[in-house]
């Protein structure tokens, strides 16, 4: 009988720990999101639009676009002109096929915004 009453209490523990791990996961992850939408809510057209969404819309936003600038602030101006080629209409049409589905995506799905590929 201790034998079972100690398991159960140790998988309630264990599933105790998960939740736990979870919610402080959600919080630290919103908490990263509203900082980032503070910071990109001072540039001026920017911070603009991201007051007017939602809340959930603004901190994925704000975290996308600050993952961007991380990146394109590695990039040399060669690499650059190299990738996007002057942006050309050509490559903005390609820009906008690809980024209009991931625009509407969040009408059917829950989404977060990635912010390392362990996501």
């Amino acid at each position: 009988m201790a034998l079972t009453n100690a398991m159960t209490a140790q998988k309630e523990g264990a599933a105790l720990r998960e939740a736990t791990r979870k919610h402080l996961a959600r919080t630290e992850r919103e908490f990263r999101g509203a900082k980032f939408v503070e910071s990109w809510s001072r540039i001026p057209k920017i911070g603009a639009g991201l007051t007017q969404l939602p809340e959930a819309v603004a901190r994925n936003t704000a975290i996308n676009l600050q993952t961007q600038a991380a990146s394109m602030s590695k990039m040399t101006e060669a690499q650059l002109s190299t990738s996007f080629q002057g942006f050309t209409p050509e490559n903005m049409l390609r820009l906008v096929r690809l980024a209009m589905p991931n625009t509407c995506r969040n009408k059917v799905f829950t989404e977060f915004a990635m912010e390392s590929a362990k996501d």
